[in-house]
């Protein structure tokens, strides 16, 4: 990256590793997307064409950059669409203040994971049916702490992770 944004992971993720389910999320949780919206609104999110097309509605207050290798790709609320997902990482490093969000889905987590500070993770109590998993990580490689729990239905809990080192 050519400015130096701090670049996170947001996600949610049920128990069994779950993170979609036929371009949908697998769960209805008012709470958790609001949690999306208050810590994404004013940002710049960085995320795949499915995931996008999956959200089916413009994000109003943040600045979206899209990874799709559709050259022909085209949306009503005017993305920034990129065909590497590097690409989309410099373009919003250099426009961010401080952060830029990857927000899915599994392909773009996996490969951003490697320059990833952080990660906010809303981790479901329950598994879910599903065809998409968030990417395997090394536990070892990040300090944790709980964020907020929620115990409504159904229940979760937002983790911060933040990486013990950058070095590869």
């Amino acid at each position: 990256m050519s400015k130096k944004a701090e670049l996170r992971i947001i996600a949610a993720v049920a128990a069994n590793g779950v993170i979609g389910n036929q371009g949908k999320l697998p769960w209805h949780s008012p709470q958790d997307l609001r949690h999306f919206a208050r810590t994404t609104t004013g940002g710049h999110l960085v995320m795949g064409r499915k995931t996008y097309e999956s959200i089916g509605k413009p994000l109003p207050g943040r600045t979206i950059y899209v990874v799709s290798r559709n050259k022909s790709f085209q949306a009503a609320a005017k993305p920034v669409v990129c065909s590497e997902l590097d690409r989309a990482i410099d373009i919003a490093a250099n426009a961010a203040d401080e952060i830029v969000w990857i927000a899915g889905g599994a392909e773009i987590f996996a490969q951003a994971m490697p320059d990833v500070s952080r990660m906010l993770i809303t981790h479901f109590d329950d598994a879910f049916e599903g065809d998409v998993l968030f990417p395997s990580f090394n536990a070892d490689d990040w300090e944790t702490s709980p964020v907020h729990r929620c115990d409504d239905s159904p229940a979760f809990e937002i983790v911060e992770y933040r990486r013990r080192s950058l070095e590869h």
